[in-house]
């Protein structure tokens, strides 16, 4: 059954008052290969087929384990999902429960769920790996991108009107006392082992970072034109605290923050994208969401699968779901 969906485009958001440290991005893609540009009319209705798979992400204590969220549209069932892609076990750890960006993993076992809610009222929530301890974060407004601190704290991104401005809020989820450390329009929040923060510029699409401190200072460690190429959709820390992966309108990218060297590793576009990506413990393999598009019957669709491939762009493999076997 195929289900015809609207797509908008919102939340352009942006960041202001960085540092400049200019990258150099690499004009050679070893493991890049042809992909096709399908004909699309502006602003089309997006069709999706029956199941989806998306946001996926590891397991930090066990990269046999991944968890995403699986969407069927036919018979209206959103799950989370956490999957042992050696001992092809699955379990649903929430039923009913739909989410609108991607999950985070922490070591003491627990996840953090950007839950989707009408008026874009979206809430975060945090869950054990079993399912236990559902718990809602947050209360009123826009929340997106929630990211562990440490075992005790998050940040997330905050709006009270899904518009301008945006804040970045740091909570301690032990005393419940909130802080906003910096009003700048934060879109894509990841933060390294070593407490480094990452961030997109969706203003010139380019990549920040900082310590977490009370204040954030952002700075900006690339220096792109502004095309639409180049939009930034996801971002996430290599386990080493100096790499950080990020998506692209063209592709999956890698930059060292001590050299500052923006690498595309795969590439990509309208016919085959990437929404979201997560690595391993061990740094060597990538999970992320790919979406295909096609015509058919002239009509746009997008289709969203689980690849893995490796840290240097080579060797893509779709992920068969279990219940799909």
């Amino acid at each position: 059954m195929k289900l015809n969906i609207v797509f908008l485009s919102f939340l352009i958001i942006t960041l202001a008052g960085c540092k400049k440290h200019p990258a150099n991005i690499s004009p050679t893609c070893t493991c890049c290969k042809e992909c096709v540009e399908i004909s699309i009319p502006d602003l089309p209705t997006i069709n999706y087929s029956s199941v989806q798979l998306k946001y996926p992400v590891f397991n930090p204590n066990n990269e046999n384990e991944i968890l995403f969220f699986y969407s069927d549209l036919s018979n209206n069932i959103n799950q989370i999902i956490i999957e042992d892609i050696v001992a092809k076990s699955t379990r649903v750890i929430l039923n009913d429960f739909e989410i609108i960006t991607q999950p985070t993993w922490n070591n003491n076992d627990w996840i953090l769920l950007n839950k989707k809610k009408a008026n874009y009222q979206h809430e975060i929530w945090k869950v054990k790996s079993n399912g236990d301890s559902l718990t809602l974060l947050s209360s009123g407004g826009t929340n997106l991108y929630p990211a562990w601190v440490n075992n005790n704290s998050i940040i997330y991104s905050f709006s009270q009107y899904a518009a301008f401005p945006y804040f970045i809020i740091n909570k301690n989820l032990i005393s419940g006392f909130s802080d906003t450390i910096c009003n700048c329009n934060g879109k894509y929040l990841t933060v390294s082992n070593n407490n480094l923060i990452a961030s997109a510029d969706i203003s010139s699409f380019n990549v920040l970072v900082s310590n977490i401190t009370s204040s954030l200072n952002f700075q900006n460690y690339t220096n792109n034109p502004f095309t639409s190429d180049l939009i930034i959709r996801n971002i996430c820390w290599h386990p080493n605290g100096n790499e950080i992966y990020y998506i692209r309108n063209n592709g999956i990218y890698k930059m060292n923050i001590l050299v500052k060297n923006e690498i595309l590793i795969y590439n990509s576009c309208n016919s085959r994208r990437y929404n979201s990506i997560s690595i391993s413990p061990s740094g060597n393999k990538i999970v992320a969401e790919k979406v295909e598009g096609y015509l058919l019957n002239n009509l746009l669709y997008n289709d969203s699968k689980i690849v893995f491939i490796d840290t240097s762009g080579c060797n893509e493999l779709e992920y068969v779901f279990i219940n799909k076997r």
